[in-house]
């Protein structure tokens, strides 16, 4: 064999080899890539799947509280008036010693709640005498009281929002007296009215 077939032979070998190392590592470059553009593929997965999990829960808390909101809003208040005793109530009751409460039977709704619609509940009730409840009114619109029913503020529980009304103890007797006859004219105890007796 001549030398130049020798160095002939040695490039095709040399050629080869350098063939196969080139495959190799591209082959071995490619699974890189491809393991590379898996992981990629994975992390985005997972955090798209985060994201649209994180959105939902978001969505669904928020879909709760706007509920929550709107229960609070239907929710019924209680008209408590107050009345602590004084000199001026000697024909009012025997045992003074301790405030009265007297409940109203209508309860409305802490959204159909206002200050105009307080005023109409009380000089309903009040009797079948001419009676101004803007001094009541004024009364828990300067300690606050209405405003914190209005926002829910006092609710700690499932159980009715009470709004506690002060109440001279002579004014608190027309009130006693004309919601007792109510309940006895008015039937079954058991039922709320869903609107103030009309006089």
């Amino acid at each position: 064999m001549s030398n130049l077939q020798k160095k002939q032979l040695f490039m095709m070998f040399m050629f080869a080899a350098i063939s196969d190392l080139a495959w190799l590592w591209t082959d071995r470059v490619m699974t890189i890539i491809g393991l590379i553009g898996a992981l990629t593929a994975a992390a985005f997965s997972v955090c798209n799947w985060f994201n649209t999990s994180t959105l939902f829960e978001a969505n669904r808390l928020r879909n709760e509280e706007r509920q929550k909101q709107a229960a609070r809003q239907k929710a019924p208040i209680t008209i408590r008036l107050l009345c602590t005793p004084s000199s001026s109530a000697e024909t009012f009751s025997a045992d003074l010693t301790r405030p009265q409460t007297l409940e109203l039977p209508y309860k409305p709704r802490r959204d159909q709640l206002s200050r105009s619609e307080l005023m109409g509940i009380l000089g309903t009730y009040y009797g079948q005498e001419r009676f101004d409840p803007k001094r009541l009114v004024e009364t828990v619109l300067s300690n606050g009281s209405l405003n914190r029913v209005l926002a829910g503020e006092n609710d700690l529980d499932d159980s009715d929002e009470i709004l506690e009304i002060p109440c001279p103890p002579e004014v608190f007797q027309s009130f006693a007296t004309y919601v007792h006859s109510e309940k006895t004219i008015g039937g079954d105890a058991g039922v709320e009215p869903t609107s103030p007796p009309r006089k």
